[in-house]
């Protein structure tokens, strides 16, 4: 066999043994993505799964990017958390609260909420990490009565009015 032809079968006899070594660990989150359309002064709560792929335990801390930080909030059992411990294949819910004050811009916010997990390999510390694009639009208008804004409800009050008396006026 010559030189090359030996250098490809040990190049792929080492892929092999890596992969069949290779521990399946990591994590995982869910959903995928998160858009949000929210008005001023208006709070919703969203879950969120969180999924240790690994038979061994992790600790999954939790960042929200610059942009997103003052409107989100993350809570586990109601209590405010950045970490998050998960035993092997276990998956956990938490609750993110996402408040949109009175005095921020009408604008579209974009970032990432970041989980993280740090595991030991060959006596290396490993980041692992995971991100949720979060996506929040935030609109002028202030939902009021069955979801709709107070300016739209006065308008229509005020056509149905008009129409009565119209046809009130016809008889």
């Amino acid at each position: 066999m010559n030189t090359h032809l030996k250098n490809i079968f040990f190049f792929f006899i080492s892929i092999i043994i890596l992969i069949n070594n290779a521990d399946a660990s990591g994590i995982a989150i869910s959903p995928s993505n998160m858009t949000l359309n929210l008005s001023l002064n208006e709070t919703v709560e969203k879950t969120i799964t969180l999924y240790n792929l690994g038979e061994e335990p992790v600790n999954i801390s939790i960042n929200i990017d610059k942009a997103l930080e003052r409107f989100i909030y993350i809570y586990n059992n109601n209590i405010d958390i950045n970490t998050i411990n998960l035993s092997g294949k276990e998956k956990k819910k938490i609750v993110i609260k996402i408040h949109i004050p009175e005095n921020v811009s009408v604008s579209n916010y974009s970032g990432d909420l970041l989980a993280v997990s740090t595991y030991k390999y060959q006596g290396n510390d490993i980041n692992i990490g995971v991100n949720l694009p979060i996506n929040i639009r935030v609109l002028n208008k202030k939902k009021n009565l069955f979801g709709f804004d107070l300016v739209t409800i006065i308008i229509v009050l005020f056509t149905a009015i008009q129409i009565i008396k119209s046809i009130a006026g016809k008889n």
